[in-house]
This record gives C-alpha cells, sequence and structure tokens, in this order.
C-alpha cells in the first residue's frame, strides 16, 4: 500500500535519475498524479477483463447527505468504464426519518422499465447510474437521509468519504501493491521511456534480493 505522493516520487525520482528533489525537476507531480489515474483505470481494465473479481482494495465509499427535501437524483463522481456496472459493488441507502438502511439494488434504464412493470417488483427500491447522475426509484432523499456508494471511481481524489477528503499525503491509494509495481513500471516505460531491470545484488542471508532500477531508453 501507498499514498499517491509516495507513488508519484517514485515515478519522478526513477525517470529523472534521483533528481526528483531538485529545482531541476522537469516533471510536475500534477501530470504524474493525472497518469497514475489514467493507467490505473487502464490496469483494473485489464485485471478483470482476465476473468479476476474487482480487487476490494481498489473501492472507495462516496457518502452524500441530503440537504433538501424530495431529491430523486444526485450528482455522482466518474467511475471506471466497466461493463455491467462492475464499477459500483453497493449502494445503500439510510432514511434518517425511519433510522433504518438497506442497500438498493442497482439497475440499468432498461432494468428499471422491467421492474416498474413487474407487480413484484414494481415496488423495489433501485438505483440507476447514468450521465454523471444516480437516479432513484420508489424512494427519494429527504433533509438527513443519506447515500454511501462504494465504487472504482475514476479519479480517487475527488472522493469524499465519511473520513472526509482523500489526502494525497496520507490517504492510501485505492489500488493492491502488486497493481502499483505494474502502473509504475507502465508510466516509465510509456510516458518517460525508461527500460525497467531487476539485476541481482549480492546474497543477504542467504537470500539474493533484487532492486528495480531505470534506464533511459535511447530514441
Amino acid at each position: 500500500m501507498a499514498t499517491l505522493r509516495e507513488i508519484v516520487y517514485n515515478i519522478k525520482n526513477i525517470a529523472e535519475g534521483g533528481s526528483s528533489l531538485t529545482e531541476d525537476s522537469k516533471i510536475s507531480d500534477s501530470q504524474v498524479e493525472f497518469l497514475v489515474n489514467v493507467y490505473r483505470a487502464k490496469t483494473l481494465m485489464q485485471y478483470t477483463n482476465s476473468g479476476r473479481s474487482v480487487h476490494p482494495q481498489t473501492l472507495q465509499t462516496f457518502k452524500h447527505t441530503a440537504s433538501t427535501n424530495n431529491n430523486t437524483f444526485i450528482d455522482f463522481p466518474s467511475v471506471i468504464n466497466f461493463n455491467e456496472n462492475r464499477a459500483v459493488k453497493s449502494i445503500l441507502f439510510y432514511d434518517s426519518s425511519a433510522s433504518t438502511s438497506e442497500y438498493v439494488e442497482i439497475g440499468t434504464k432498461g432494468s428499471a422499465a422491467y421492474l416498474s412493470g413487474n407487480r413484484f417488483t414494481s415496488a423495489k427500491k433501485t438505483a440507476r447510474i447514468q450521465d454523471g447522475r444516480i437516479y432513484f426509484s420508489n424512494f427519494d432523499l429527504d433533509d438527513g437521509d443519506y447515500l454511501e456508494v462504494s465504487a472504482i471511481f475514476s479519479n480517487p481524489t475527488e472522493i469524499t468519504t465519511s473520513t472526509g477528503l482523500f489526502d494525497k499525503d496520507t490517504s492510501i491509494y485505492p489500488l493492491p501493491t502488486e497493481l502499483i509495481t505494474t502502473l509504475t513500471q507502465e508510466i516509465l516505460a510509456k510516458e518517460y521511456r525508461v527500460i525497467m531491470s531487476t539485476p541481482r545484488d549480492k546474497e543477504i542471508d542467504g537470500e539474493a534480493p533484487t532492486e528495480v532500477q531505470g534506464q533511459v531508453r535511447q530514441r
């Protein structure tokens, strides 16, 4: 696990040969942060397309608390564009007037029409994500009600959770360690033309550790 600041520093440090903390650095943090988010999405698409389930460390929980009554939709941050809403794991609805909570079924425009036309499911609470919003069926958000949405968001730094805003220096970046390594190597090779190598060092306590090094590819 690592923070976004640690991932960015590591990429810059390898790409610039250890000069990332000097005034000579020509790579901005914001540029690398953008690339990290883009390659995270790409890496997760490849990871799940091979049949693996969504890794729990990639999830964040977005919380929205209503401050007015009769809300039938809310604005919602962008999620990674998986098929069939796979980027959204769950939606929890809390009704403040009844002091109860329940998970809401995640539907599509087509499934919402089917559920509303079926007498057995026409009253079922559902939520549909479309065009940057979550639309509600058979319920709304009144003052004090809230939704908690567990999902894989396109830009983790934009998400406000129950613990507050994402902090680049202290919040754990939502990606498992093994995929952070893959992401780092992809960015260095494709954006900064750095070839990664793992030469063997001297044995320590009977083991031969490896150290990732970078070499600039000649144009």
